[in-house]
């Protein structure tokens, strides 16, 4: 007999009730867009088979390739901060930690372009961020896929460093003896590589999707894409069923992820016994602390300072700030109310009581998240074109805004996992043994042990959703664009001062709310510290 909870209902039949609704919500406008435009003649559906042409396979191994070399340079860029990281103390490591986090949050358009007006900037006399004459040799390198790898790179090397930071760490014994009885060589085969393999395979999986997934960049630098290639036929309404097919291949992205998940649960866990190795060599550190700085440069500040010097003037900047104030308002509006369902239903769906395994809503958000954006705006407007008469704004903005979580609900998925196993199996059992209603354990126990750290997950979310283009460009109401879109917008046919100021607001929003987040828990600990 199933245990029940103070409202009588079977706990597990109320935890499938919710996986289904959630299930129904995410896979509805995919099903509905499927069944509107498959063929209804044999013929035609034998003949949109021919859409794996040449052509698309070219571009699908173009973008292979492009991932090839973002994987490349992010290794390269992650590895003095990792090193940085084994050599510092703790309180340090907490705030590296977070710093990293920042050039994740930075859209990859925005970051290119930066690239792209300093490189003008040397070559042809500050022609431009477009760069249409590739007259230099800097020029030519940004526009072949090394070029492109190293602007992804420039975004996406946090999470190499990330799943290495967190990961089980080379124990302090462990490199003892392998200095005792081992080689170099030997060392770093049966050591540290053992520590760092599936860490950095994880990674890899993850930046590969992520790159497969890259439209707006590779557009940019006039690239052979294969997600462009999607966006382009999405545009056009009698292309919509090739367009499906083509995106079957991402069906790859979505088993590296699935595999990148079953090992995350294992590889980001701390281990036990005797600390982490964090004995560096000093003349190591002094190299790893420069070349981290050099990084956190390319990544931020070289493109803030392109970007800002581009605009030409202060007061200009200001005054373009104060004329996209709604477009900024509307930006955090979407990300921060998207970040909060995300985060919610993660730590809902988390916190259910399941009888047995439950594959099909974890497989169902790792095949959303490793989707293109731009096929699940397209199955969100296919559902929104059964509403009589004209839609009101209200409407639109919320299947923008469900579009939003249904790309990224993993995220959700993975903070509510997270949460949950730091609120401890012992902290479940001992409110099982209590007589309390279900809203005073919120208040009492879930709402203290839970705020912070999903405040924290909300603001993480949030910077992840701030540079979306696939999804709002489709489905934002009229007159209610955001600040990515109306940016990736100009970057083709904008004013040069004008459109810099936009994407200095676009890249300058994460770093604000970073600081933010820095001075939130430096004031916390120092109230802890006081009241303790």
């Amino acid at each position: 007999m199933s245990r029940t909870d103070a409202n009588h209902l079977p706990i597990n039949r109320r935890a499938a009730i919710f996986r289904a609704l959630l299930a129904a919500v995410f896979a509805l406008p995919l099903l509905l867009l499927a069944g509107s435009v498959f063929p209804r003649e044999w013929p035609a559906f034998v003949d949109s088979w021919r859409v794996f042409d040449l052509i698309a396979l070219e571009r699908f191994f173009s973008s292979v390739a492009l991932s090839a070399w973002t994987l490349l340079f992010s290794l390269i860029l992650a590895s003095p901060v990792y090193v940085v990281f084994l050599g510092a103390k703790s309180s340090l490591r907490r705030w590296l930690l977070l710093f990293s986090i920042l050039p994740l949050a930075h859209p990859p358009f925005g970051v290119a372009s930066g690239w792209m007006i300093l490189i003008s900037r040397i070559e042809q006399s500050g022609g431009g961020r477009l760069l249409f004459e590739r007259r230099g040799i800097l020029s030519q390198w940004l526009y072949s896929q090394p070029g492109g790898g190293w602007l992804l790179a420039l975004c996406f090397w946090p999470i190499v460093f990330l799943f290495l930071a967190l990961s089980a760490q080379p124990r302090r014994s462990q490199i003892d003896a392998a200095r005792i009885g081992l080689t170099r060589r030997a060392a770093i085969r049966h050591v540290l590589w053992p520590a760092w393999r599936e860490p950095l395979l994880a990674a890899a999986a993850v930046i590969v999707c992520l790159c497969l997934l890259q439209f707006e960049t590779p557009s940019l630098l006039q690239l052979r894409s294969y997600s462009l290639e999607i966006f382009t036929r999405f545009s056009i309404p009698e292309n919509e069923w090739k367009a499906l097919l083509l995106c079957l291949p991402y069906g790859i992205g979505a088993l590296l992820l699935a595999w990148a998940m079953h090992r995350a649960k294992r590889i980001l866990s701390l281990t036990a016994g005797d600390p982490p190795f964090t004995s560096v060599p000093g003349n190591l550190r002094r190299i790893a602390i420069v070349l981290t700085l050099i990084v956190f440069g390319l990544s931020i500040l070289i493109p803030l300072a392109s970007l800002i010097a581009q605009t030409g003037s202060i007061a200009f900047t200001l005054q373009t700030m104060t004329d996209h104030a709604g477009r900024l308002a509307r930006s955090v509006f979407y990300a921060g109310a998207a970040a909060c369902i995300i985060v919610l239903i993660g730590v809902v769906y988390a916190g259910q009581r399941r009888a047995g395994r439950d594959i099909l809503f974890p497989a169902l958000t790792i095949a959303l998240f490793a989707c293109p954006g731009i096929l699940l705006a397209s199955g969100w407007l296919r559902l929104r074109s059964y509403w009589p008469g004209v839609l009101p704004f209200s409407v639109m903005s919320l299947s923008m805004l469900g579009a939003y979580v249904a790309h990224r609900i993993l995220l959700g998925y993975a903070a509510g996992a997270l949460l949950w196993r730091s609120y401890g199996e012992r902290a479940r059992e001992f409110e099982d043994l209590m007589e309390m209603k279900i809203a005073d354990k919120i208040r009492y126990l879930y709402f203290p042990a839970f705020f912070r750290p999903a405040l924290f997950a909300v603001v993480l979310t949030a910077l992840l959703l701030w540079g979306d283009v696939a999804i709002t460009i489709l489905l934002h109401p009229p007159g209610g664009d955001t600040l990515a879109v109306e940016y990736f917008n100009l970057l083709h046919y904008g004013s040069e001062a004008r459109t810099a100021a936009i994407g200095f607001m676009l890249l300058l929003g994460p770093s604000c709310v970073m600081a933010a987040v820095f001075t939130a828990i430096a004031l916390s600990r120092k109230i802890w510290l006081v009241n303790g």
